[in-house]
C-alpha cells in the first residue's frame, strides 16, 4: 500500500499514471500536497505540460488541516502559492485531505457543507472537491483488485464521475484496463 512505499517509488507511480492517462488521452486531475509537491516540481511540470490539472490536496495533507480558518489558510494558499508558480496556471479546487468535511461530489449533492471548514475554504477562493466514486484502490493487494474495486464503486454510485485514485503501483499498472473499462461503460 501507500504507506509502505518510499517516496521515490510514490513519484514514480505518479509519473507511471501520468504517462499512462497521457498515452491513453484521457483527462485527470492531480491534488498534490504540497510539502511532497516541493520536493519534485519537476513532476508537478510534467502533469501540467501533459494538460492535466493540477490543484491543491492541502500542504501538509494532516486531519488538523481544516482546525482553524488561519491554519486552513497556511495550508492551501502556501501549496496554491507554490503550484502557480510551477504549473503557471491558477489552483482553485481543493480536495480536502480524506475528504474531511466534504465527502460526496457536490455536483451529485449540490449542497457543499456549511461546516466552518467548507465555509472557510470557499471564502479563501477555493472551490473544495469530493468524491463519488471511491475505487479504494490503496486497499489492493493487486491490479485487478484497482478495476474490482471500481465496478463495485460505480455500481453503488452509477451517475458517478468524480472518481478517486491514488498514485499506486496496482493503480499505475491497471490504467489501460480501467480506461478501457470506462469507455465501454460511455465515460469520455
Amino acid at each position: 500500500g501507500l504507506g509502505e512505499m518510499n517516496p521515490e517509488q510514490l513519484w514514480e507511480t505518479t509519473l507511471d499514471i501520468m504517462k499512462e492517462l497521457g498515452d491513453a488521452k484521457v483527462p485527470a486531475t492531480f491534488f498534490f500536497i504540497g510539502k511532497r509537491a516541493l520536493v519534485r516540481p519537476d513532476i508537478v511540470k510534467k502533469g501540467t505540460d501533459l494538460g492535466f490539472d493540477i490543484e491543491d490536496h492541502s500542504f501538509t495533507h494532516s486531519e488538523n488541516v481544516q482546525s482553524s480558518y488561519t491554519r486552513l489558510a497556511l495550508e492551501l494558499n502556501s501549496t496554491n502559492y507554490f503550484l502557480s508558480q510551477v504549473s503557471g496556471k491558477e489552483v482553485s479546487l481543493y480536495r480536502p485531505p480524506y475528504l474531511l468535511g466534504i465527502g460526496i461530489d457536490p455536483t451529485i449533492n449540490p449542497y457543499i457543507p456549511t461546516t466552518p471548514d467548507m465555509v472557510w475554504a470557499l471564502q479563501l477562493g477555493y472551490l473544495p472537491v469530493g468524491s463519488d466514486v471511491d475505487s479504494k484502490d490503496w486497499l489492493a493487494t493487486t491490479p485487478a483488485e484497482v478495476l474490482s474495486g471500481l465496478k463495485t464503486a460505480l455500481a453503488a454510485a452509477p451517475n458517478g464521475h468524480i472518481m478517486l485514485f491514488h498514485d499506486d503501483p496496482n493503480t499505475a499498472k491497471e490504467i489501460p484496463q480501467i480506461v478501457a473499462y470506462l469507455k465501454a461503460q460511455g465515460y469520455d
